[in-house]
């Protein structure tokens, strides 16, 4: 249970590889996994859209990584902590990462 006055940051997602992952800096992977869900319509019919979500993998998760080899469509699970980091391309918007603390093949 949890209790009152505790807020929580947590995420998980299953879904697939988008693309090999990025290691355009030393000791970080990026990658993205798309997931699917279930949308309706105005007029009631349902159809479905595909998320990406980007993710980070630093520390401990990339070690046990390294020896895996991450390809596109394989399908992973990911646990983590979602953060916003502000970009700025003449304008600045916020973009969401999945920090990620655990991350298993499927």
């Amino acid at each position: 249970m949890i209790e009152t006055g505790y807020d929580i940051n947590s995420i998980n997602i299953t879904g697939n590889v988008v693309k090999a992952p990025d290691f355009s800096k030393p000791d970080v992977m990026f990658f993205q996994v798309a997931t699917s869900r279930l949308k309706y319509r105005d007029e009631g019919k349902a159809n479905y859209t595909t998320d990406l979500h980007s993710i980070v993998c630093k520390g401990s998760v990339l070690e046990k990584l390294k020896g895996e080899k991450l390809e596109k469509g394989m399908r992973v699970s990911i646990q983590g902590v979602l953060a916003y980091w502000w970009r700025d391309q003449n304008v600045k918007y916020p973009s969401a990462e999945i920090l990620a603390e655990t991350v298993k093949i499927l």
